[in-house]
């Protein structure tokens, strides 16, 4: 093998884990350099939504639900990272 096909091939490796290594820190939900915020949201009713779901703010995923509880007069309360 020449010495030019073998920094190819060394150098398509290197790519190919570089986004192998991002696909996996996105797919986590990791934000790197972040600290996520807690939020506190209040609703008469959260049919369908359950603890690990996506929060999603104008198409974009931009953190989860954590908890979920009744709270005072019949709110459910609802714990979001974002």
């Amino acid at each position: 093998m020449k010495r030019r096909d073998e920094l190819v091939v060394g150098a398509t490796i290197v790519i190919a884990l570089a986004v192998i290594a991002a696909e996996a820190v996105w797919l986590s939900d990791t934000r790197l350099g972040s600290s996520a915020e807690a939020y506190t949201a209040r609703f008469q009713t959260v049919g369908g939504l359950g603890v690990g779901n996506p929060v999603v703010y104008r198409g974009v995923r931009v953190g989860r639900v954590e908890a979920i509880r009744l709270g005072d007069g019949g709110w459910v309360e609802t714990e979001l990272t974002v």
